[in-house]
């Protein structure tokens, strides 16, 4: 029994060492760090001409917002100068209040007076954003379209993290926490939306080691040197702490050489890169919510992939599995695939459409190639004595 209570000690002190906050700084980054990037779409509201206001300086200035963030992001088409003949920068305001005054302000280039269609990317670059009185760097893209001189669009990413670095296992990793949802912070939990597969607005935890960074969604469990971790911010949002993740282990066996998986538990959600070789993952009932599978590289490096997503109404394939604590859960996904060619008529017009699907019957969303192209089936029609009357390829609409 003392040898029992002198082995709980030290796990316990094991622990809390591991737990040991660590100070973050908040720092901008490539939108795609997150583990699903929101691209934000914006419709500009038609020009009318009206005095100078709330920091717009053109009298023609465009307003548009972003309704998607809380609070919401509006943004102006806007110039330096009143008398300027033409629209040339974009002034952003992250208060949802529409006072543009002293905000953050891209330039766009290649826009000229007189020129009514106007196509432009502009970025990566970072805004200074002040959030509760503090600054925050964040990293906008994007493209501005203007087809009339009263159609204006935008395109838009952002990015911004709180960056530490944290003990796993003894080796010290940088980490990042991702805003996913573009509200600013970085302690959003991931949760299964509702009537989808998808999950709610939610951030990415990235940490950085031996090879490719390993990504997770914020509030739980990430898998780091074969071990899971729980990697939490403070309240004040000024450190993070690691520790194991305590928790009953299952194992998950993918029959496939390299995979990726999203699984969406009732208790836990789950980012997983894989192989044949089975993998310990919390016990907990789980759902496939995405799948991909690369092959073998080429001499060039190159592989080939294919994802599978899954929505309420594509497909009925059994995407559920129950991982129970000390036992395999042995899930068949992947390849290989298997197509199927439907056709439809209308008189004298044939419709042909290619569906693939692979080993669990869920349908393929897309086959990408080696040279990253999506992959174009080639098929025959032959008439009843076998001769070919039609040689084609299929495309993706």
């Amino acid at each position: 029994m003392k040898r029992c209570a002198i082995l709980l000690t030290f796990v316990g002190l094991s622990s809390l060492a591991q737990a040991a906050a660590e100070p973050v700084k908040p720092i901008a980054c490539d939108p795609a760090l997150a583990m699903e990037p929101r691209d934000f779409r914006v419709y500009i509201l038609p020009p009318t001409r009206r005095p100078p206001r709330n920091g717009i300086v053109h009298p023609l200035a465009a307003v548009g917002t972003l309704r998607d963030t809380e609070p919401p992001i509006r943004v102006a088409v806007d110039a330096a100068d009143p008398g300027a003949k033409a629209l040339d920068l974009i002034r952003f305001d992250f208060s949802g209040t529409g006072q543009f005054a002293g905000k953050p302000v891209v330039k766009l280039k290649g826009i000229t007076a007189g020129n009514r269609r106007v196509q432009t990317v502009f970025g990566p670059t970072t805004l200074a954003v002040t959030r509760g009185g503090q600054t925050i760097p964040v990293t906008v893209r994007g493209r501005y379209v203007r087809t009339s001189s009263n159609d204006y669009q935008l395109r838009l990413q952002f990015g911004t993290a709180l960056e530490g670095a944290c003990s796993f296992g003894g080796k010290r990793r940088t980490v990042r926490l991702v805003d996913g949802n573009t509200n600013l912070t970085c302690a959003d939990k991931a949760a299964p939306a509702p009537n989808s597969q998808g999950l709610n607005g939610h951030d990415t935890v990235v940490v950085y080691g031996d090879g490719d960074p390993v990504k997770g969604y914020y509030g739980h469990p990430i898998l780091v040197d074969g071990v899971w971790y729980d990697v939490t911010l403070s309240d004040d949002g000024s450190a993070i702490a690691v520790k194991p993740t305590v928790a009953k282990m299952a194992t998950l066996k993918i029959a496939q050489q390299d995979w990726t998986a999203r699984l969406i538990g009732s208790k836990y959600i789950l980012n997983l890169h894989g192989s044949t070789k089975p993998v310990a993952i919390p016990a907990d009932h789980y759902t496939v919510g995405e799948f991909r599978q690369r092959s073998a590289p080429d001499p060039a490096g190159r592989t080939a992939s294919f994802a599978l997503t899954w929505l309420p109404s594509r497909g009925k394939a059994d995407r559920t599995f129950h991982a129970v604590a000390d036992q395999t859960a042995e899930v068949p996904l992947g390849t290989p695939l298997a197509a199927r060619m439907d056709a439809s008529v209308n008189g004298r017009t044939v419709e042909l459409t290619l569906n693939v699907f692979d080993v669990s019957g869920a349908p393929v969303d897309r086959v990408t190639r080696r040279d990253g192209d999506w992959a174009k089936s080639k098929f025959r029609v032959l008439d009843e004595k076998g001769k070919v009357i039609l040689a084609e390829s299929l495309g993706y609409n």
